[in-house]
This record gives C-alpha cells, sequence and structure tokens, in this order.
C-alpha cells in the first residue's frame, strides 16, 4: 500500500493591481486595487482595516482589509 506522506500546495504567484482616475467614479475621487492571488488557509490572513479622519471639518472613513504588518 501506498502511503502519502507530503502533499504538494499550488504556489500561486503574481498579482493584479489597478488603478482608476477620478474621472471614471462617480465621487470624483481615484481608486487603487490589487488582488495578490494568496491561496486559502486556515487561520485567515485577512484582517479588517479601518481609516478614520476629517477632512475640511468632515468626517471620513475607509474600510478595507489588510494583512498583518502591512499598512
Amino acid at each position: 500500500a501506498h502511503v502519502t506522506t507530503h502533499i504538494e500546495a499550488p504556489q500561486e504567484l503574481g498579482s493584479n493591481n489597478w488603478a482608476v482616475t477620478g474621472e471614471l467614479t462617480k465621487t470624483g475621487a481615484g481608486m487603487v486595487s490589487d488582488d495578490m492571488h494568496l491561496s486559502m488557509a486556515v487561520p485567515v490572513i485577512w484582517y479588517r482595516a479601518q481609516l478614520n479622519y476629517m477632512l475640511n471639518n468632515k468626517p471620513m472613513q475607509i474600510t478595507g482589509v489588510s494583512l498583518p504588518g502591512t499598512p
């Protein structure tokens, strides 16, 4: 009988990155996005992050996800 002692995990390399000028958005703000092609893993490596700040006396909020140790 054959006993499996090691299972190869596919190494997903590469990423997709793009930016959109504010001329193409409803708000006039530019957008930057990234898809790092990370494999599924446990525990989950993504953590919700939120930035709250004031701009011209108006509260602003940005919510997204981050990897631990990265800005």
